[in-house]
Protein backbone atom coordinates (compact mmCIF):
# COMPACT_ATOMS: atom_id res chain seq x y z
CA UNK A 1 0.00 0.00 0.00
CA UNK A 2 1.43 3.37 -1.05
CA UNK A 3 2.01 6.14 1.47
CA UNK A 4 1.92 9.08 -0.95
CA UNK A 5 0.48 9.77 -4.39
CA UNK A 6 2.78 11.66 -6.76
CA UNK A 7 0.72 13.79 -9.16
CA UNK A 8 2.70 15.21 -12.07
CA UNK A 9 2.72 16.01 -15.77
CA UNK A 10 6.41 15.01 -15.94
CA UNK A 11 6.89 11.27 -15.73
CA UNK A 12 8.28 8.41 -17.79
CA UNK A 13 8.22 7.72 -20.70
CA UNK A 14 8.50 11.50 -21.16
CA UNK A 15 12.15 12.45 -21.57
CA UNK A 16 13.89 15.06 -19.49
CA UNK A 17 15.50 15.80 -16.16
CA UNK A 18 12.28 16.28 -14.18
CA UNK A 19 10.74 13.02 -15.43
CA UNK A 20 13.96 11.17 -14.57
CA UNK A 21 14.08 12.87 -11.17
CA UNK A 22 10.63 11.60 -10.22
CA UNK A 23 11.04 8.21 -11.88
CA UNK A 24 14.30 7.50 -10.07
CA UNK A 25 12.91 8.40 -6.64
CA UNK A 26 9.71 6.40 -7.19
CA UNK A 27 11.74 3.33 -8.19
CA UNK A 28 14.00 3.75 -5.17
CA UNK A 29 11.03 3.73 -2.77
CA UNK A 30 9.37 0.62 -4.14
CA UNK A 31 5.71 0.34 -3.19
CA UNK A 32 5.64 3.52 -1.12
CA UNK A 33 4.79 5.96 -3.90
CA UNK A 34 1.88 5.66 -6.32
CA UNK A 35 1.79 7.91 -9.39
CA UNK A 36 -1.05 9.78 -11.06
CA UNK A 37 0.11 11.31 -14.35
CA UNK A 38 -1.38 12.69 -17.54
CA UNK A 39 1.56 11.32 -19.57
CA UNK A 40 0.47 8.40 -21.81
CA UNK A 41 2.47 5.19 -21.60
CA UNK A 42 2.44 1.55 -20.65
CA UNK A 43 0.40 0.56 -17.63
CA UNK A 44 2.43 -0.35 -14.57
CA UNK A 45 1.65 -1.33 -10.99
CA UNK A 46 1.02 1.79 -8.95
CA UNK A 47 1.12 4.13 -11.97
CA UNK A 48 -2.25 5.56 -13.01
CA UNK A 49 -2.31 7.29 -16.39
CA UNK A 50 -5.32 9.57 -16.72
CA UNK A 51 -6.01 12.61 -18.87
CA UNK A 52 -7.13 14.88 -16.05
CA UNK A 53 -7.44 18.04 -18.16
CA UNK A 54 -10.62 19.43 -19.72
CA UNK A 55 -10.42 20.42 -23.39
CA UNK A 56 -12.98 23.21 -23.61
CA UNK A 57 -13.62 24.53 -20.11
CA UNK A 58 -11.65 26.62 -17.63
CA UNK A 59 -10.02 25.82 -15.34
CA UNK A 60 -8.77 22.83 -17.34
CA UNK A 61 -7.40 21.14 -14.20
CA UNK A 62 -10.79 21.04 -12.46
CA UNK A 63 -11.12 17.21 -12.77
CA UNK A 64 -8.14 16.89 -10.40
CA UNK A 65 -10.50 17.75 -7.54
CA UNK A 66 -12.21 14.43 -8.27
CA UNK A 67 -9.31 12.33 -9.58
CA UNK A 68 -6.94 13.00 -6.67
CA UNK A 69 -9.32 11.68 -3.95
CA UNK A 70 -10.27 8.77 -6.23
CA UNK A 71 -6.69 7.60 -6.74
CA UNK A 72 -5.71 8.29 -3.15
CA UNK A 73 -8.37 5.78 -2.17
CA UNK A 74 -7.38 3.34 -4.93
CA UNK A 75 -3.68 3.42 -3.99
CA UNK A 76 -4.17 3.58 -0.24
CA UNK A 77 -2.07 6.75 0.00
CA UNK A 78 -2.90 9.33 2.65
CA UNK A 79 -1.06 12.34 1.21
CA UNK A 80 -0.11 13.89 -2.12
CA UNK A 81 3.35 14.64 -3.47
CA UNK A 82 2.77 17.65 -5.74
CA UNK A 83 4.99 17.39 -8.79
CA UNK A 84 3.76 20.61 -10.44
CA UNK A 85 2.96 23.62 -8.26
CA UNK A 86 0.55 24.78 -10.95
CA UNK A 87 -1.97 23.35 -11.49
CA UNK A 88 -1.61 20.29 -9.24
CA UNK A 89 -0.72 22.41 -6.23
CA UNK A 90 -3.85 24.49 -6.70
CA UNK A 91 -6.07 21.42 -6.56
CA UNK A 92 -4.29 20.10 -3.46
CA UNK A 93 -4.50 23.45 -1.69
CA UNK A 94 -8.27 23.50 -2.28
CA UNK A 95 -8.63 19.87 -1.16
CA UNK A 96 -6.60 20.67 1.94
CA UNK A 97 -9.14 23.34 2.85
CA UNK A 98 -12.16 21.08 2.35
CA UNK A 99 -10.98 17.59 3.38
CA UNK A 100 -7.77 18.41 5.27
CA UNK A 101 -5.60 16.66 2.65
CA UNK A 102 -1.89 16.78 3.57
CA UNK A 103 0.54 17.42 0.72
CA UNK A 104 4.20 18.10 -0.02
CA UNK A 105 5.41 20.23 -2.94
CA UNK A 106 8.42 19.66 -5.22
CA UNK A 107 10.05 22.64 -6.98
CA UNK A 108 12.61 22.76 -9.82
CA UNK A 109 13.15 26.55 -10.18
CA UNK A 110 11.39 26.95 -13.56
CA UNK A 111 7.97 26.08 -12.14
CA UNK A 112 8.46 28.56 -9.29
CA UNK A 113 9.83 31.27 -11.59
CA UNK A 114 6.78 30.96 -13.84
CA UNK A 115 4.59 31.93 -10.90
CA UNK A 116 6.68 35.05 -10.28
CA UNK A 117 7.27 36.60 -13.71
CA UNK A 118 4.30 35.51 -15.84
CA UNK A 119 1.83 38.05 -17.30
CA UNK A 120 -0.55 36.90 -14.56
CA UNK A 121 2.16 37.55 -11.97
CA UNK A 122 0.08 38.90 -9.09
CA UNK A 123 -2.52 36.13 -9.12
CA UNK A 124 0.03 33.35 -9.64
CA UNK A 125 2.41 34.74 -7.03
CA UNK A 126 -0.41 34.92 -4.49
CA UNK A 127 -1.53 31.40 -5.36
CA UNK A 128 2.02 30.00 -5.17
CA UNK A 129 2.47 31.50 -1.72
CA UNK A 130 -0.80 29.98 -0.52
CA UNK A 131 0.12 26.56 -1.93
CA UNK A 132 3.60 26.57 -0.40
CA UNK A 133 2.34 27.86 2.95
CA UNK A 134 -0.15 24.99 3.13
CA UNK A 135 2.43 22.30 2.35
CA UNK A 136 3.80 19.98 5.01
CA UNK A 137 7.24 20.24 3.38
CA UNK A 138 8.61 21.95 0.27
CA UNK A 139 11.22 19.89 -1.57
CA UNK A 140 13.70 21.72 -3.83
CA UNK A 141 16.27 20.34 -6.25
CA UNK A 142 19.17 22.65 -5.34
CA UNK A 143 20.39 25.38 -3.01
CA UNK A 144 19.73 27.80 -5.86
CA UNK A 145 16.05 26.81 -6.00
CA UNK A 146 15.91 27.07 -2.21
CA UNK A 147 17.16 30.66 -2.48
CA UNK A 148 14.23 31.45 -4.79
CA UNK A 149 11.81 30.02 -2.23
CA UNK A 150 13.41 32.01 0.59
CA UNK A 151 12.86 35.25 -1.34
CA UNK A 152 9.12 34.71 -0.86
CA UNK A 153 9.59 35.30 2.89
CA UNK A 154 7.11 32.63 3.95
CA UNK A 155 7.29 32.02 7.72
CA UNK A 156 7.50 28.53 9.25
CA UNK A 157 8.13 26.88 5.88
CA UNK A 158 9.77 23.45 6.15
CA UNK A 159 12.14 22.71 3.27
CA UNK A 160 14.29 19.81 2.11
CA UNK A 161 16.89 19.69 -0.66
CA UNK A 162 16.70 16.47 -2.68
CA UNK A 163 19.21 16.60 -5.50
CA UNK A 164 18.67 15.06 -8.93
CA UNK A 165 20.75 11.93 -9.43
CA UNK A 166 22.05 10.90 -12.83
CA UNK A 167 20.87 7.50 -13.97
CA UNK A 168 23.59 4.87 -13.92
CA UNK A 169 24.60 4.36 -17.53
CA UNK A 170 25.63 0.97 -18.85
CA UNK A 171 29.15 0.58 -20.14
CA UNK A 172 29.38 2.00 -23.64
CA UNK A 173 29.02 -0.61 -26.38
CA UNK A 174 32.17 -0.52 -28.52
CA UNK A 175 30.27 -1.70 -31.58
CA UNK A 176 27.81 1.19 -31.25
CA UNK A 177 30.71 3.59 -30.77
CA UNK A 178 32.40 2.43 -33.95
CA UNK A 179 29.11 2.58 -35.82
CA UNK A 180 28.58 6.21 -34.75
CA UNK A 181 32.14 7.13 -35.70
CA UNK A 182 31.61 5.63 -39.15
CA UNK A 183 28.19 7.20 -39.63
CA UNK A 184 29.36 10.72 -38.75
CA UNK A 185 32.93 10.38 -40.07
CA UNK A 186 34.50 10.86 -36.64
CA UNK A 187 37.42 8.45 -36.85
CA UNK A 188 40.46 10.25 -35.45
CA UNK A 189 38.44 13.40 -34.72
CA UNK A 190 38.33 15.59 -31.60
CA UNK A 191 34.68 15.39 -30.53
CA UNK A 192 33.01 18.05 -28.41
CA UNK A 193 29.59 17.01 -27.08
CA UNK A 194 26.46 18.80 -25.87
CA UNK A 195 23.34 17.02 -24.60
CA UNK A 196 20.45 19.44 -24.30
CA UNK A 197 17.06 20.65 -25.42
CA UNK A 198 17.48 22.89 -28.44
CA UNK A 199 16.26 26.14 -26.91
CA UNK A 200 17.87 29.57 -26.85
CA UNK A 201 18.78 29.75 -23.17
CA UNK A 202 20.94 26.62 -23.38
CA UNK A 203 23.60 28.63 -25.22
CA UNK A 204 24.25 26.14 -28.02
CA UNK A 205 24.59 29.03 -30.48
CA UNK A 206 27.46 30.40 -28.37
CA UNK A 207 29.25 27.04 -28.54
CA UNK A 208 28.81 26.94 -32.33
CA UNK A 209 30.39 30.40 -32.57
CA UNK A 210 33.18 29.28 -30.23
CA UNK A 211 33.91 26.24 -32.40
CA UNK A 212 33.99 28.54 -35.43
CA UNK A 213 36.70 30.61 -33.73
CA UNK A 214 39.02 27.61 -33.23
CA UNK A 215 38.10 25.29 -36.11
CA UNK A 216 41.36 26.10 -37.92
CA UNK A 217 43.46 25.66 -34.78
CA UNK A 218 42.29 22.19 -33.71
CA UNK A 219 42.77 19.50 -36.32
CA UNK A 220 39.77 17.22 -36.79
CA UNK A 221 37.47 19.18 -34.50
CA UNK A 222 33.78 18.21 -34.64
CA UNK A 223 30.88 19.42 -32.49
CA UNK A 224 28.03 16.98 -31.78
CA UNK A 225 24.70 18.08 -30.28
CA UNK A 226 22.27 15.50 -28.88
CA UNK A 227 18.68 16.60 -28.34
CA UNK A 228 15.62 18.09 -30.00
CA UNK A 229 13.76 21.35 -29.73
CA UNK A 230 12.35 24.44 -31.44
CA UNK A 231 15.74 26.06 -32.08
CA UNK A 232 16.96 23.34 -34.43
CA UNK A 233 16.38 25.21 -37.69
CA UNK A 234 18.04 28.36 -36.34
CA UNK A 235 21.07 26.36 -35.19
CA UNK A 236 21.34 24.54 -38.52
CA UNK A 237 21.38 27.90 -40.31
CA UNK A 238 24.10 29.17 -37.96
CA UNK A 239 26.22 26.06 -38.55
CA UNK A 240 25.90 26.58 -42.29
CA UNK A 241 26.64 30.31 -42.24
CA UNK A 242 29.65 29.91 -39.92
CA UNK A 243 30.84 26.80 -41.82
CA UNK A 244 31.27 24.96 -38.54
CA UNK A 245 32.11 21.24 -38.35
CA UNK A 246 29.03 20.39 -36.32
CA UNK A 247 26.13 17.94 -36.41
CA UNK A 248 22.72 18.12 -34.73
CA UNK A 249 22.05 14.44 -34.14
CA UNK A 250 18.61 14.73 -32.52
CA UNK A 251 17.20 12.32 -29.95
CA UNK A 252 19.07 9.07 -29.30
CA UNK A 253 18.61 5.84 -27.35
CA UNK A 254 20.21 5.39 -23.92
CA UNK A 255 22.70 2.95 -25.46
CA UNK A 256 23.69 5.50 -28.09
CA UNK A 257 23.94 8.23 -25.46
CA UNK A 258 26.39 6.08 -23.47
CA UNK A 259 28.45 5.68 -26.62
CA UNK A 260 28.44 9.42 -27.31
CA UNK A 261 29.56 10.22 -23.77
CA UNK A 262 32.34 7.64 -24.02
CA UNK A 263 33.71 8.70 -27.39
CA UNK A 264 33.67 12.48 -26.85
CA UNK A 265 36.78 14.38 -25.78
CA UNK A 266 34.97 17.13 -23.86
CA UNK A 267 31.46 17.97 -22.71
CA UNK A 268 30.17 21.53 -22.97
CA UNK A 269 26.90 23.14 -21.91
CA UNK A 270 26.91 26.87 -21.18
CA UNK A 271 23.37 28.05 -20.39
CA UNK A 272 22.56 31.75 -20.56
CA UNK A 273 20.85 33.76 -17.82
CA UNK A 274 17.09 33.80 -18.31
CA UNK A 275 14.51 35.58 -16.13
CA UNK A 276 12.14 32.60 -16.27
CA UNK A 277 13.62 29.37 -17.64
CA UNK A 278 16.54 29.02 -15.24
CA UNK A 279 18.94 26.08 -15.13
CA UNK A 280 17.99 24.84 -11.67
CA UNK A 281 20.69 22.16 -11.55
CA UNK A 282 21.88 20.37 -14.71
CA UNK A 283 21.82 16.57 -14.52
CA UNK A 284 23.64 16.11 -17.86
CA UNK A 285 26.85 17.36 -16.26
CA UNK A 286 26.63 14.44 -13.84
CA UNK A 287 25.98 12.06 -16.72
CA UNK A 288 29.12 13.23 -18.54
CA UNK A 289 31.03 12.99 -15.26
CA UNK A 290 30.25 9.26 -15.03
CA UNK A 291 32.42 8.81 -18.11
CA UNK A 292 35.26 10.94 -16.76
CA UNK A 293 34.85 13.69 -19.32
CA UNK A 294 36.21 17.22 -18.78
CA UNK A 295 33.38 19.73 -18.55
CA UNK A 296 32.87 23.31 -19.68
CA UNK A 297 29.92 25.03 -17.98
CA UNK A 298 28.58 28.49 -17.16
CA UNK A 299 27.90 30.03 -13.76
CA UNK A 300 24.13 30.24 -14.19
CA UNK A 301 21.43 29.18 -11.74
CA UNK A 302 22.21 25.90 -9.99
CA UNK A 303 24.89 24.77 -12.48
CA UNK A 304 27.83 25.40 -10.09
CA UNK A 305 26.16 23.04 -7.58
CA UNK A 306 26.04 20.29 -10.19
CA UNK A 307 29.60 20.84 -11.40
CA UNK A 308 31.52 22.30 -8.46
CA UNK A 309 35.19 23.08 -9.05
CA UNK A 310 35.63 20.19 -11.47
CA UNK A 311 35.00 22.26 -14.60
CA UNK A 312 36.15 25.17 -16.70
CA UNK A 313 33.63 28.01 -16.55
CA UNK A 314 32.85 30.15 -19.59
CA UNK A 315 29.95 32.28 -20.80
CA UNK A 316 30.73 34.07 -24.05
CA UNK A 317 31.85 32.52 -27.36
CA UNK A 318 35.35 33.92 -26.78
CA UNK A 319 35.54 32.39 -23.29
CA UNK A 320 34.17 29.06 -24.51
CA UNK A 321 36.70 28.95 -27.35
CA UNK A 322 39.57 29.54 -24.90
CA UNK A 323 38.29 26.76 -22.63
CA UNK A 324 37.92 24.38 -25.57
CA UNK A 325 41.46 25.10 -26.72
CA UNK A 326 42.78 24.32 -23.24
CA UNK A 327 41.04 20.94 -23.14
CA UNK A 328 41.64 19.89 -26.73
CA UNK A 329 45.34 20.80 -26.84
CA UNK A 330 46.37 19.78 -23.31
CA UNK A 331 45.75 16.07 -22.77
CA UNK A 332 47.04 16.15 -19.19
CA UNK A 333 44.65 18.94 -18.18
CA UNK A 334 41.74 17.17 -19.88
CA UNK A 335 42.58 13.91 -18.10
CA UNK A 336 42.95 15.65 -14.73
CA UNK A 337 39.62 17.48 -15.01
CA UNK A 338 37.96 14.31 -16.29
CA UNK A 339 39.19 12.32 -13.29
CA UNK A 340 37.96 15.04 -10.94
CA UNK A 341 34.61 15.16 -12.72
CA UNK A 342 34.19 11.41 -12.25
CA UNK A 343 33.96 12.05 -8.52
CA UNK A 344 30.79 14.09 -9.14
CA UNK A 345 28.94 10.90 -9.98
CA UNK A 346 29.67 9.37 -6.57
CA UNK A 347 29.14 12.47 -4.39
CA UNK A 348 25.35 12.24 -4.73
CA UNK A 349 23.69 8.82 -4.68
CA UNK A 350 20.10 7.83 -5.34
CA UNK A 351 20.02 5.95 -2.04
CA UNK A 352 21.00 9.09 -0.12
CA UNK A 353 18.44 11.30 -1.85
CA UNK A 354 15.70 8.67 -1.58
CA UNK A 355 16.39 8.43 2.17
CA UNK A 356 15.66 12.16 2.44
CA UNK A 357 12.33 11.66 0.68
CA UNK A 358 11.60 8.69 2.94
CA UNK A 359 12.09 10.94 5.98
CA UNK A 360 9.67 13.51 4.55
CA UNK A 361 7.07 10.82 3.85
CA UNK A 362 7.46 9.24 7.30
CA UNK A 363 6.84 12.64 8.91
CA UNK A 364 3.45 13.07 7.21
Amino acid sequence: MAKVLLVTEDYWPRRGGVANYYGGLVNALVGQVAVLTSVPGEEDIGVFRVNYFLNFFWPRWLPLLWFIPKYLKKSGAKAVWVGDILPVGTACWILNKFINLPYIVNLHSLDLQLTQVSPKKKRRRWLAQKILSGAETVIVNSVYTLSLVQKLNLPHLKTMIIYPVAAKFPEADKQIMESLKDKYALQGKKVVLTVSRLVSRKGIDDVIRAVSLIKDRVSGLHYIVIGAGPQRQELESLIKSEQVPATLVGAVTSEELSAWYELCDAFVLTPKPDPVDVEGYGIVYREAAQFGKPIIASKVGGVPEAVGDQALYAGTPDEISVALLKLLTNNELARQLGDQARQLSVNVSLATEAAKLQAVIDAL
